[in-house]
């Protein structure tokens, strides 16, 4: 762990996604929603950028579905700044209301968490991985086709497989496990709301 997430407890996070620094609370207003409270600000890309990029691949999974949990290309930004914050209060709902096209979301994690975070991300990674392969035996076949009829090969197997047996195998592989996957973490991100 980075330092971002308590050791001990829960660490209180606020999410923004801005185009413009001057559309996030001032130290002033944040001062006025959550009195009594410190906080600190980090930009995504920044310091902790490796546990926020843990955190917003989850997003970018419960956003985009699990084949995105296997791109390792420049994934759509979820948040641009974190807001970590030491308060007792519940998040205001007039600072929800000021910052509704900014705001994110209010969560709360711990270290515990983020293993859960590794381990959803890497289920993702290995469903996906695991979908992707079996569409490739898929195409396969119709390759192994293509290629008996160009060298005119007398392999049924390859000419002509058994497209119903070939259907009712591979025809929605892995959906149920994909749905299960992404339903866990529909429940973890509802799990880590603080609210």
């Amino acid at each position: 762990m980075d330092g971002l997430i308590a050791e001990k407890g829960k660490t209180k996070l606020i999410f923004f996604a801005v185009d413009d620094e001057t559309n996030l609370p001032t130290k002033k207003e944040m001062r006025e929603y959550f009195p009594n409270c410190s906080f600190n600000v980090y930009k995504t890309w920044g310091h902790f950028r490796n546990t926020l990029e843990k955190i917003e691949s989850i997003f970018q999974i419960m956003n985009s579905g699990i084949s995105v949990s296997g791109s390792y290309y420049s994934k759509e930004r979820i948040f641009t700044h974190i807001y970590r914050i030491n308060t007792d209060k519940d998040p205001n709902s007039f600072f929800a209301l000021r910052y509704s096209t900014s705001l994110k979301g209010f969560y709360e994690i711990s270290c515990e968490n983020m293993s859960e975070i590794r381990n959803l991300i890497e289920f993702a990674k290995e469903q996906h991985s695991l979908m992707s392969s079996i569409a490739n035996c898929v195409d396969n076949f119709e390759k192994g086709i293509k290629l008996a009829q160009k060298l005119c090969l007398e392999d049924k197997t390859m000419s002509n497989p058994d497209q119903r047996s070939i259907d009712k195998l591979f025809t929605d592989y892995g959906k149920v496990g994909e749905e299960q996957v992404f339903e866990r973490i529909k429940q973890f991100i509802e799990k880590i709301k603080w609210q």
